[in-house]
């Protein structure tokens, strides 16, 4: 499932659940579906899809890492 932009619409598609993971990166898992997000294939590269996943730990595609400024 793709992820989209949108306008605040109040339901459970729009909250998130951020999670540690085993190291120093996060999972950020939606309410609604429970489904992971995830990079396409891994890649952090401008445009890659950005998507929602089942867990899948045979890549970093879920782990995501929050840098301060």
């Amino acid at each position: 499932t793709n992820v989209w932009q949108y306008q605040v619409n109040n339901t459970d598609a729009q909250i998130w659940k951020i999670v540690r993971a085993d190291d120093d990166s996060y999972y950020i898992i939606n309410k609604a579906s429970g489904l992971y997000l995830d990079v396409n294939l891994a890649i952090a590269d401008n445009g890659t899809n950005v998507k929602l996943y089942d867990r899948n730990d045979a890549y970093n595609a879920q782990k995501w890492y929050f840098l301060k400024d």
